[in-house]
């Protein structure tokens, strides 16, 4: 066995040996608590506590220090890494490859990849200063202090829908142009005998029907209105209250 299978294997075999000793340990803590709930008669009594938590962890802090330690030498010594040779042969390689295949490519196709670059980054800026703008308005607590959840809601939704809706739009928007703009270099490429014998087949066409539109139409119209027939009809005020119990009684945020 070589020296850097002996070492993998030892790793493997400590690793297993944290999971396991990790797993025991868990069980154990459960078992006790789960004795000490049962000698006290309370159902509220923790399970898990930090003192029993920190005492195991100090059981097993020589065999999670072995483990490290290992780790680190496994890395230092590049037995988890290739050699410095292997990676400098690949990263030609790789080189080779991006000048033959930047040779081939069309300036057009080139210049459609640097503008959909350009559209993604446009876009997270709009993003971003659409988060900004929703994010000003919900960390201000001077907005949230009348007891008139309606009102409440309503300016919150006044005020966060726009730049929700503005982020949407231009997500759809930056779609559509990175889809044309695929769509030329596609043919930019079949222009080119080389990419044509690659057979780089085109993108297939949308069959978006009128009847289908017109469904998705009524749908999203449907919905908005019961939306707000259900604001109106105080809906808005019982989802609310109950997220509220859900929240401060089953989940325990309160």
């Amino acid at each position: 066995m070589t020296r850097q299978r002996a070492i993998r294997v030892a790793m493997t075999a400590l690793t297993l040996a944290v999971c396991a000793a990790l797993c025991w340990s868990v069980l154990a803590l459960y078992g006790e608590g789960t004795a000490r709930r049962a000698a006290m008669g309370s159902s509220t009594e923790p399970i898990f506590t930090r003192e029993g938590v920190v005492a195991r962890l100090r059981l097993l802090a020589p065999l999670l220090g072995l483990w490290a330690a290992g780790a680190v030498l496994s890395a230092f010594t590049g037995n988890l890494a290739p050699s410095r040779h292997r990676a400098d042969a690949d990263s030609a390689r790789l080189r080779d490859l991006l000048a033959a295949y930047a040779a081939e490519t069309p300036a057009a196709a080139l210049r459609e990849r640097k503008r959909r670059g350009l559209l993604r980054a446009a876009l997270g800026v709009v993003l971003a200063a659409c988060a900004a703008w929703a994010l000003f308005y919900l960390c201000n607590r001077a907005n949230f202090t009348s007891w008139d959840l309606e009102t409440v809601m309503g300016a919150l939704l006044w005020r966060v829908l726009p730049p929700a809706a503005l982020a949407f739009a231009a997500a759809l928007l930056e779609g559509w142009l990175e889809e044309k703009s695929l769509g030329r270099e596609i043919a930019a490429l079949r222009a080119v005998p080389r990419a044509r014998e690659r057979r780089i087949a085109p993108m297939p066409a949308r069959k978006e029907t009128r009847a289908r539109a017109a469904l998705r139409l009524v749908l999203m119209g449907a919905a908005a209105a019961l939306i707000v027939l259900g604001v109106r009809n105080g809906g808005l005020r019982d989802v609310l209250v109950k997220a509220i119990n859900i929240c401060t009684e089953c989940i325990g945020l309160g």
